[in-house]
């Protein structure tokens, strides 16, 4: 065998290919540049939604896969919605607390108060229920964070959460389903056709990927017929479900 012939051969192509270094992932990447391009857009009287977003990304740091799991994905753009959320209202507080300073003495202090405008009166609690939150988001991701990221069973629990489910409307069932329903008008024509017997066997071989699946019954071979076959006790697996079957197949068969 040649050597442009062994590179080429993709069973051996896939034992030597290196993993994908996980700090580097396009999530991982992206999340970090959304977050430097928030803390670059703060000015200076947001320093605690910058010291919120700095802790995120000396977070990344210390396991870059946070970035990589869907709720840890969902919990990040949550605390920097929230801290664009607490800018507005960190000068709504503001002027609530200079309100109430005023008021201490209304005669003197009644055209500040006038120049102040309107005052939302519940900025303070909702300002601080949001830094609340952001504290519980942001201990949530100190949790999930792994200083040992690099390790094999880490890079297995994220494979698995982006694998497809294997059950359900949108799962593997449904795959192999629509497989078995765009051969079926073949299959009523030429029930040998290759290609056709080809697909059927690649649908069964979906479903039962699941670890916990049973195998999907063999559809009888007859002509328009969808009856499942009895799994076989012993020798090879029948191809019709009855007589009839057998003799429109043949019948079929013949007419060729």
């Amino acid at each position: 065998m040649s050597p442009t012939t062994a590179a080429a051969d993709p069973e051996e192509h896939t034992t030597m290919t290196t993993p994908p270094e996980l700090a580097e992932h396009p999530d991982v990447v992206n999340t970090r540049r959304a977050l430097r391009d928030q803390l670059e857009r703060m000015g200076p009287d947001e320093q605690d939604q910058r010291a919120d977003l700095q802790e995120l990304l000396e977070l990344l740091e210390t396991d870059p896969t946070v970035a990589l799991f869907a709720p840890a994905q969902r919990t990040i753009a949550l605390v920097q919605e929230l801290a664009r959320q607490r800018t507005p209202l960190a000068r709504q507080v503001a002027l609530a607390r200079e309100h109430e300073r005023l008021r201490a003495d209304p005669a003197r202090n009644a055209r500040a108060l006038n120049r102040l405008g309107k005052i939302n009166p519940l900025a303070i609690e909702e300002h601080a229920a949001l830094r609340t939150r952001t504290a519980e988001l942001l201990q949530e991701l100190r949790t999930l964070a792994d200083p040992a990221w690099t390790t094999p069973q880490r890079r297995r629990a994220l494979a698995d959460e982006r694998m497809p489910p294997l059950d359900g409307t949108w799962g593997l069932s449904a795959l192999a389903d629509q497989l078995r329903r765009s051969v079926r008008d073949a299959l009523a024509i030429d029930p040998t056709h290759p290609q056709a017997l080809h697909l059927v066997t690649l649908a069964e071989a979906i479903e039962n990927a699941h670890p916990d699946a049973q195998p999907h019954p063999t559809p009888c071979a007859g002509p328009g017929c969808t009856q499942p076959l009895p799994p076989a006790d012993r020798g090879r697996q029948r191809r019709y479900c009855s007589p009839p079957c057998r003799n429109q197949a043949r019948r079929a068969a013949a007419k060729r």
